[in-house]
């Protein structure tokens, strides 16, 4: 897109170091999208080093939005490839966590389902993440239209299972409270995303093999070749 439109701006985080950027950007960084239309960046780098998301208002508009790429999604969130369980954790709890409650939340993957199955088998009383389950199964019937965004920071504070460890309700129902290593929200956590992540590892190895951009220490360069960064 970039070499077909070359007067266009592209924006990304700083430590990304992404080819086609024009614009890299800072964790608090602001800027115009268009008149009335401002973008604020938050880096969350419990993903990747650079990842940013970037917080929408408009002149006049009660509302807001946020776009999380692979940070936050519906009823969960990513992986931790280069940043850490304290890092993803800051960004769910803090930096996501701390927005306005309505504030719109558009994600950049569809795994509304499988995060929400995930999540009932670890809070199965929790009756609104269920309701939650079955409309998105019930949404995701067409799978080809039937997408489950936007969600919201207030609903995600009562659904998403990695944001629920800071609940004490949820804390006290869960087996793994309690336990000598698990006292706490970070804690917890730690415990409900290496479960997810089950005994799937991703390596840097596997990051170099993929085409196009690849997060972290090694970038693809257009003409196929690997190149070290950092």
């Amino acid at each position: 897109m970039a070499d077909l439109y070359p007067e266009m701006e592209v924006v990304g985080g700083e430590e990304d170091i992404v080819e086609a950027c024009t614009k890299a950007v800072v964790h608090g960084d602001k800027f115009e999208f268009a008149p009335g239309i401002q973008i604020t960046c938050l880096n969350t780098r419990g993903h990747t080093d650079g990842h940013m998301c970037y917080l929408v208002s408009a002149e006049g508009a009660e509302e807001e939005a946020v776009f999380t790429g692979d940070c936050m999604f519906v009823g969960g969130c990513g992986r931790c490839l280069e940043g850490t369980y304290t890092d993803m954790w800051k960004d769910l709890s803090v930096t996501l966590g701390g927005l306005k409650p309505k504030t719109k939340v558009f994600v950049g993957h569809e795994y509304t389902v499988q995060n929400y199955q995930f999540g009932c088998s670890q809070d199965p009383g929790n009756a609104e993440m269920l309701a939650r389950l079955e409309w998105a199964m019930d949404v995701r019937k067409d799978t080809a239209n039937g997408i489950c965004v936007p969600t919201t920071i207030e609903e995600e504070w009562k659904t998403n299972i990695f944001m629920r460890c800071a609940d004490e309700g949820f804390q006290t129902s869960h087996p793994d409270f309690n336990k000598e290593s698990v006292t706490n929200s970070f804690e917890l956590f730690s415990v409900m995303r290496k479960r997810k992540d089950g005994t799937m590892r991703i390596t840097s190895e596997m990051l170099r093999g993929m085409d196009g951009m690849i997060p972290g220490k090694y970038r693809r360069s257009r003409n196929g070749a690997v190149r070290e960064v950092r």
